[in-house]
């Protein structure tokens, strides 16, 4: 299945008593099935034979049960999508979800016990009256119905568009491994046992259907003899349908599939459908196989135009390079849905593609899972890249078949084209997206090993994972073994372990058989680990030979360090004037390894010059035979930012502008080598003209990143950043000549991201330390005269942060402390909502409290403020204010809302020893952006400026909420006395009471670049 982007195995028996020697059971059903589309109902009678091939006797069997997955929001389904913080699930209706009754099982025509799981409602045990016994069957039975839901994940309806798919009481799958039961998922697919299917399915006369199986009914099947898959004639129209759905038939028939040898079985009905049919003659045996193609009739559907001929000619070669396609029929058929296809044996459903090379991509990778899970019945739950990733491999091996390797068949699949140039993303192949997207989460070492079972990954690492790094692993292993080779092992394994149940090691066994080699690097290395591969060339210099009979041969000693964890083989590559005069791949290791080179004329060494290996960086890839910085590359300077030009040195440029009330417009550029994939060494500079004060502001920011392996820390990185800017600007008058007032900030930190024990977790951890230092410049009076003096200090914060960043009910802690010259301060924040049913909505809850633990500050003011911040008080520049100095007019109204957190502002509320504060904010749960604000907050009693101030406060009103903790409106309606006496002291008016949010350090490159989510 590919989308765009636990298994709980319940009764495993110890490891030590199964038997190792290999089995499978059989099952043949035979079901019978009635569609009632008005109700959107299947009304079904299922009797199976169950064949104990084991050495086991079994005393029950267990069933899957996967359409009670729909039935309600604590279903191991929808438990995924709220922990992948996808509300899909819930949006659903309760009358549109779906689940399977009626359920009455007997055993040989006995009633038998039988009942629920106790976590999973879509997985049950059947308890037999006598064990069964190895070589025997029992007959199984049940009537059952099924309640059918909008489509959403595979099982569904679109209208009278039908797509029956994990529908019927299935058993599981029991190996010498035990009993493989798992919940339904919509990421992490099945595990069923081989055996052959006779179905009946009944419903109204002028649905057509497509199916699993070779249909039985003559009149219906028809099946014209066409020409080569592989030809370019036009496909022959069978049946043709009006666009819209017409109404059902009151006439019914009953279509009957029969198939061996397969272990599932879907299928798909509509009144709509035109159906285009051709052939294809396997390479092989060169049997021919008939194809369809099923597709929506309706004028605007020019996509499906020739989406037979890419089923044949994903038959034709996934035959060639696997071994031949073993059945009679494959289709393809045009639905709706989250995903982009869904496999099936025999029949595939294809839904949100967007362009005919996407079209064509899809229906190969989903009839290719003909091979990998079809054919090749691997535990997909435990095991997702053995289908998953391999056939992903042989999708893009498709691909480069057929339109090249250099071709920028990735930039058009996935819609790339549309950015500009500068992007870098606009002619990519499909090696080059697969990589990158499988670095975003490797350069940061959040990537998972390919080897774990499918519900343990993110959402991002089982795209970038599962399918994308382990289709570019097994290409860079074909590339070393060479075709020839590779395909001498992938047609041993399918002639080998075809129809039945393969796991990793019956597949590794036959690769290091078949070769001869050790591929420790690969499964252990590539697969079960998320090691890096990372070659450099270190150094190289002229070797001078005697007797050399060619004068206008060279030799050099080249040395190459392994900076990764893998010792895979490489290739290196001589190149002159940029193109490759010779290639040699060498078989890997670890630390350096030196030897000679021989070229004629040649400029450069390239490691990996054709892009073959998974790579975590190709920047260090390149060595020049002469010159002082041998290993530098190119200076290439670009616009914005985009994909990482490895062999080039970059710096990108963006023209800007800001404003604020004292240095006014301030044009400038914003410089720096940031791309979208991580690097270790980043920096961002930002230097702007100020018209205000006729000077240099700005900002830059340089961050030293590491990923270490390791137990504890997740990431660390160091950070130093610069601010300048203007805060005060006075126009001057007869006695005081115009000045402006600067500050400077120089934070400097380091940040630890902890390491959660999983990947999937919500949370996230860091503790971070951090050294303010600022420079102010300050107007000072001296009894010869005033002048502008600077103002050094530092500041010191260490704070411990956790966020709980889950769909529902997410909540975040925070600590620190803060040293000043004169004083220190401990400070505590807790963040909790109350989702209601929509997660974007809910009440709002914040605690805060701060003490001083010393306080000898005279001149600056650091106390506590109930009313959070206004741009002067910020004394760590870390927030930006239009107007900072401002204390009258729209941009004194720009606020910070941390401390008190109060809405309603004024300079009560202010102490020098302790504060503790509740801010609540309801969302109301119309689509309207407005929320309702409550503030309550304490502080000891003293006295503050010209009036007595409480100890209690609080405050209430409406807030305007535009973009959330970007854009805020808050109008305060409520407030207590000591506010509105503070208030009316100050001259403030209502207007004056609004506050603003406006968090422009929200806006820029590093979180645009952070915020991206390619999968």
């Amino acid at each position: 299945m590919i989308k765009k982007g636990l298994l709980v195995i319940l009764t495993l028996f110890p490891a030590g008593i199964i038997s190792a020697q290999y089995f499978q059971q059989r099952i043949d059903y035979t079901i019978k099935v009635t569609l009632i589309d008005s109700l959107r109902e299947l009304d079904a009678d299922l009797s199976l034979v169950y064949h104990n091939n084991s050495p086991d006797s079994l005393t029950c069997i267990w069933f899957h049960l996967w359409p009670n997955g729909y039935k309600n929001d604590s279903t191991a389904l929808a438990r995924q999508f709220i922990n992948q913080k996808n509300p899909v699930f819930l949006n659903i209706p309760e009358k549109d979800r779906g689940y399977i009754t009626t359920l009455d099982f007997k055993v040989n025509h006995q009633p038998v016990n039988w009942s629920y799981h106790p976590d999973y409602i879509d997985i049950c045990k059947l308890e037999l009256h006598t064990p069964l016994l190895p070589g025997e069957k029992v007959v199984v039975t049940t009537p059952f119905k099924v309640k059918i839901p909008v489509v959403f994940s595979r099982l569904g309806h679109d209208g009278d568009a039908f797509y029956i798919q994990q529908w019927y009481p299935k058993p599981a799958v029991y190996d010498n491994r035990g009993w493989h039961t798992m919940p339904y998922l919509d990421q992490g697919e099945y595990y069923s046992e081989w055996g052959s299917f006779e179905v009946s399915i009944t419903l109204p006369e002028n649905y057509l259907v497509v199916a699993t199986g070779v249909l039985q009914n003559d009149a219906e099947a028809r099946n014209p003899t066409s020409s080569s898959a592989l030809s370019s004639q036009q496909p022959q129209v069978i049946h043709n349908s009006t666009q819209n759905f017409p109404i059902s038939s009151s006439q019914t028939k009953t279509l009957v599939y029969k198939q061996d040898s397969i272990h599932d079985f879907a299928w798909f009905a509509d009144k709509r459908f035109l159906i285009s049919q051709s052939s294809v003659t396997l390479p092989h045996s060169g049997r021919k196989v008939t194809t369809r193609a099923y597709r929506i009739n309706r004028p605007e559907n020019k996509l499906w135009n020739q989406a037979v001929q890419y089923v044949d000619s994903a038959l034709y070669y996934y035959s060639l390079w696997n071994g031949d396609y073993p059945y009679d029929f494959c289709s393809a058929v045009e639905g709706v849905g989250s995903w982009e296809g869904m496999e099936y044996p025999m029949v595939t459903v294809i839904a949100s593609v967007s362009n005919e090379l996407e079209l064509e991509d899809v229906i190969a990778h989903e009839v290719g899972h003909n091979w990998f899970y079809g054919i090749l019945a691997s535990n997909e739950r435990v095991f997702p890249w053995m289908d998953e990733g391999i056939n992903t491999f042989n999708e893009l091996r498709y691909l480069n078949q057929r339109f090249g390797r250099t071709s920028p068949t990735g930039s058009e699949q996935y819609g790339l084209q549309r950015f500009p140039a500068f992007a870098g993303v606009s002619n990519l192949t499909n090696n080059d997206v697969f990589r990158l997207l499988y670095l975003l989460v490797a350069r940061t070492n959040t990537d998972q090993p390919a080897s774990l079972p499918a519900q343990e990954y993110t959402p991002a690492n089982y795209n970038a994972i599962i399918y994308l790094k382990t289709a570019i692993a097994f290409n860079y292993l074909m590339n070393y073994l060479g075709p020839d080779l590779f395909d001498s092992c992938m047609q041993r394994y399918y002639n080998t372990w075809q129809f039945k149940h393969p796991y990793p090691e019956d597949l590794r066994k036959i690769f290091e058989e078949t070769t001869g080699k050790d591929l420790s690097w690969f499964f252990d290395g590539l697969i079960n680990s998320n090691q890096k591969l990372d070659y450099a060339a270190t150094s190289i210099h002229p070797v001078k030979t005697e007797n050399q009979l060619n004068l206008a041969e060279q030799s050099f000693g080249l040395t190459l360090k392994n900076k990764g964890g893998i010792a895979g083989p490489l290739s290196y590559s001589v190149l002159r004037n940029g193109e490759v005069q010779s290639t040699k791949w060498i078989d890997g290791f670890t630390g350096k390894k030196s030897f000679r080179i021989h070229c004629t004329d040649c400029d450069q060494v390239r490691i990996d010059a054709f892009k073959q290996m998974p790579e975590l960086k190709r920047s260090n890839n390149t060595i020049r035979m002469k010159g002082i910085f041998k290993k530098m590359n190119p200076v290439k300077f670009r616009f914005l930012f985009g994909v990482e030009d490895e062999y080039k040195t970059e710096i990108s440029y963006l023209p800007v502008a800001g404003w604020n009330n004292y240095d006014k417009w301030m044009p400038g550029l914003v410089i720096h080598n940031r791309a979208l994939t991580d690097k270790n060494f980043e920096f961002s500079l930002m230097p702007l003209y100020s018209t205000g004060t006729g000077s240099i502001s700005g900002s830059g920011i340089v961050d030293l990143k590491f990923f270490p392996h390791s137990a504890i820390f997740q990431g660390i990185t160091l950070s130093a950043s610069v601010s300048h800017f203007a805060y005060y600007r006075n126009k001057g008058n007869d006695l005081v000549k115009p000045y402006n007032l600067h500050y400077t900030a120089i934070p400097v930190s380091v940040q630890f991201r902890l390491k959660e024990g999983s990947a999937l977790s919500p949370v996230k951890r860091q503790i971070v330390f951090r050294n303010i230092s600022t420079m102010t410049d300050e107007w000072v009076f001296h009894s010869n005269g005033a002048a502008i003096e600077n103002s050094y200090l530092n500041y010191q914060q260490a704070y411990f942060s956790l966020t709980q960043s889950r769909l529902f009910d997410p909540y975040s802690f925070n600590i620190a402390l803060e040293n000043g010259r004169h004083y220190s301060k401990a400070m505590a924040e807790i963040r909790y909502k109350i989702s209601y049913h929509q997660p974007s909505k809910g009440v709002n809850f914040r605690l805060f409290a701060g003490a001083f633990i010393r306080n000898k500050e005279i001149v600056r003011n650091y106390k506590f403020r109930m009313s959070g911040w206004i741009g002067y008080q910020d004394y760590l520049f870390d927030n930006w204010f239009l107007g900072r100095t401002e204390t009258k007019g729209v941009l004194s109204q720009q606020t910070e809302l941390n401390e008190g957190g109060f809405k309603s502002f004024s300079y009560a509320g202010q102490s020098d020893q302790w504060l503790a504060a509740l801010n609540l904010s309801f969302d109301l749960p119309w689509k309207l952006p407005i929320a309702l604000f409550a503030d309550a907050g304490i502080v000891p009693k003293e006295k503050t400026g010209t009036y007595e101030a409480e100890t209690f406060y609080y405050d209430g009103g409406i807030s305007l909420i535009l973009i959330r903790n970007v854009l805020e409106v808050h109008i305060p309606l409520l407030r207590s006395n000591a506010i509105k006496e503070a208030q009316e002291i100050n001259g403030m008016k209502f207007a004056d009471q609004i506050r603003f949010v406006f968090s422009i350090r929200n806006f820029n490159i590093r979180n645009l670049k952070n915020s991206i989510n390619p999968l």
